[in-house]
């Protein structure tokens, strides 16, 4: 269980996945969402697949405000403990 709230398979706040038009808890759906997605956040952080998932983890502005405390070299110390282990756990670093 998400401590933020995320449900179904590729875990989607229900408002997001409100607001991208799909049902979180249709797998198929929520499935296509999440690569859409994903491909959407990598394009917009020039193929850097790290800011990409820390924004699909934590979201756009978590990347910004890592960014903005760190600077590019380091934005990954400002990222939530959380996200940080996301990014790791999933590129396996």
């Amino acid at each position: 269980m998400s401590p933020a709230g995320a449900v179904g398979i590729a875990q989607f706040l229900p408002s997001t996945a409100a607001g991208l038009g799909f049902d979180p808890y249709d797998p198929i759906a929520a499935l296509n969402g999440a690569a859409h997605l994903m491909a959407n956040y990598n394009h917009n952080y020039g193929g850097n697949y790290a800011k990409a998932l820390a924004a699909y983890n934590g979201g756009p502005g978590a990347v910004q405000n890592a960014v903005n405390g760190c600077g590019e070299a380091n934005w990954m110390n400002c990222l939530p403990g959380e996200t940080r282990n996301y990014i790791r756990t999933i590129m396996g670093i």
